[in-house]
């Protein structure tokens, strides 16, 4: 979910919906971890705020039980305007063929 609002949502909301219905595997062992995808959405941030003018985005993460919020804001405001949450997945039935 992402509010487009102008150019710099608009371009948040094509990198967000990217992950639609998608598996992210992590793993510890390869370092690619909940907080190395934080880092990468915090670079990819930056790099929005300072080709677009307007009021800068910022990404926060929260870990949950069973689930990683990463969500987007504008500071003043503070209300989220993106957000993406991953989810545990228990089971995947009949899918052996795409894992």
């Amino acid at each position: 979910m992402c509010k487009v609002i102008n150019k710099k949502t608009q371009e948040l909301h094509d990198l967000l919906s990217r992950y639609s219905n998608t598996l992210i595997e992590f793993d510890d062992d390869s370092d690619f971890t909940p907080k190395t995808m934080f880092q990468c959405l915090k670079t990819y941030m930056a790099g929005l705020n300072q080709n677009y003018k307007g009021s800068e985005i910022s990404v926060r993460m929260s870990q949950f039980d069973e689930a990683i919020q990463f969500a987007f804001y504008v500071p003043v405001k503070g209300n989220a305007i993106a957000s993406v949450v991953l989810c545990h997945v228990l089971n995947c039935i009949d899918c052996e063929d795409v894992l």
